[in-house]
């Protein structure tokens, strides 16, 4: 018996967790069906509504039949009685006949559209577990800048190690410095990316690479207030990112996450930033101090407002949609 129960238990949960699939397949199946159904019950109507239009046809004719009517053979109130007892009769068989049909086709909109209103509760469910996790990561890194300071907790974050490199200072001479150089997980914050090499515009030149990244920050912000809206992917396109250097997750990721331009929410930035400069668009100290020393490969950190496909629309809250008030399963 616990055999049995369990085994219930088990197709019950798979067909909980493949009930989109089995709606979408039944929705397509039943409106098959109907088509045939529909098929068949026109071949059956024929031939009664062919003895009905013959029937109307002669009641018309009677009722203009002015010998019938004068000689009081037939009269034109019989005639109206019969026209409508005919229309009744017919369009209660056409009723009866198609019904099959329209519920069949009835069902597979309801599988369909219910197919549809599990996915998106799943997508609004995991937008917010991303939420949650996205606020206890930020809440951590809060935690560890408390404890070891801000620059020992960017270094960790950043995974920052110290190299000597060969640069050229002043004169065009080569010696040998000591530089910081932040090594990307594809595994981190969605959010981050390292601009280096294979990307486009880099050059081995740190004031260059700066330029073109302030050029490259001010065209998608311009894009932003156009269309009131863009997305991670578009920076990525513009920088030349690809799964190669991110990795297929964050590629994916990207087609959700992004910006809101909306003047009104004072919950967003309304403004794409790559990380390198403050509010005020001063240069920050950090890169102040790599451009000094030639470090052409840069940190980006974007500042994206989320999912803004579930983004919640309440203004006093910079979150995914509320997902409390959708089914998930």
């Amino acid at each position: 018996m616990n055999n049995l129960t369990k085994a219930f238990s088990e197709i019950k949960f798979w067909g909980t967790q493949h009930s989109p699939e089995l709606l979408i397949a039944s929705g397509i199946g039943l409106a098959l069906s109907s088509v045939i159904l529909a098929c068949v019950a026109t071949n059956k109507i024929k031939q009664p509504i062919e003895r009905a239009t013959i029937k109307i046809k002669d009641t018309h004719a009677a009722m203009n039949d002015s010998y019938k009517i004068q000689n009081g053979l037939y009269s034109v109130e019989e005639g109206r009685k019969e026209l409508t007892k005919t229309y009744l009769k017919i369009a209660g068989k056409l009723l009866w006949t198609y019904t099959p049909a329209i519920l069949t086709f009835g069902l597979s909109v309801s599988c369909i559209l219910g197919s549809h209103k599990i996915m998106k509760g799943r997508n609004i469910a995991l937008a917010a577990a991303y939420t949650t996790l996205e606020n206890g990561y930020k809440a951590y890194r809060n935690r560890v800048k408390e404890k070891l300071g801000e620059e020992a907790e960017d270094a960790l974050y950043k995974n920052i190690t110290t190299e000597t490199k060969q640069v050229q200072d002043k004169n065009g001479e080569l010696k040998s410095t000591k530089v910081n150089i932040p090594h990307l997980d594809q595994n981190s914050n969605p959010y981050s990316a390292l601009y280096t090499c294979g990307n486009r515009g880099w050059e081995r030149n740190a004031v260059l690479n700066y330029e073109f990244l302030m050029t490259q920050q001010s065209y998608l912000n311009r894009k932003l207030q156009a269309q009131g809206f863009l997305f991670l992917s578009d920076v990525y396109d513009a920088l030349g990112f690809d799964a190669s250097m991110l990795g297929a997750d964050k590629i994916r990721a990207s087609h959700i996450l992004g910006w809101i331009y909306d003047l009104k929410d004072q919950s967003r930035d309304n403004y794409v930033s790559f990380g390198l400069t403050n509010p005020n668009d001063i240069t920050k100290t950090n890169v102040q101090k790599q451009l000094e020393s030639n470090e052409p490969s840069f940190w980006l950190e974007f500042n994206c407002d989320g999912d803004i496909l579930n983004l919640n629309k309440d203004p006093n809250k910079k979150t995914f949609s509320n997902y409390a008030k959708e089914g998930c399963c």
